[in-house]
């Protein structure tokens, strides 16, 4: 067989295409009460338990950066919802928080909180002890 080339596509286009594919949001899919949620990584805001009923303990909720939220079926676990993350843009700084890297503004010390940016700036999360030390490695806090 011959190679046949396509006349206009040279290397330079093909690593074009590779690169920007790198570049595009990775989706990642979360199971929830009707199915399958589809989301990628930079709508996510945080990962929170909340309560269902007393006595049938707790669930995880996805918040979106719209404010927009999806309950996670009820056997999904923090370790779960971590394996399915990019490591490098989540981070758990709670039992009950699971929070996006790039929506993190500031780290208060007394308390121990972690603030998120503008326009969600309101929003103040505590941070476990152990956990702060591994946030203050990841961004070379001393």
């Amino acid at each position: 067989m011959r190679n046949i080339e396509k006349p206009g596509i040279t290397n330079a286009d093909e690593l074009k295409v590779y690169t920007d594919l790198n570049r595009s949001p990775a989706k990642i899919s979360f199971p929830v009460y009707f199915g399958h949620q589809l989301l990628e990584k930079n709508q996510i805001l945080l990962f929170q338990t909340v309560s269902k009923k007393p006595l049938k303990g707790a669930c995880w909720e996805v918040m979106l950066t719209d404010k927009t939220t999806f309950k996670l079926i009820n056997h999904i676990t923090a370790e779960k919802i971590i394996n399915r993350l990019p490591k490098d843009y989540f981070f758990q700084i709670n039992q009950s928080f699971i929070i996006n890297l790039a929506f993190l503004d500031k780290i208060l010390h007394s308390p121990y909180e972690c603030v998120l940016i503008r326009p969600h700036d309101h929003i103040r999360l505590p941070v476990s002890r152990d956990q702060l030390t591994k946030l203050k490695a990841i961004y070379n806090i001393v």
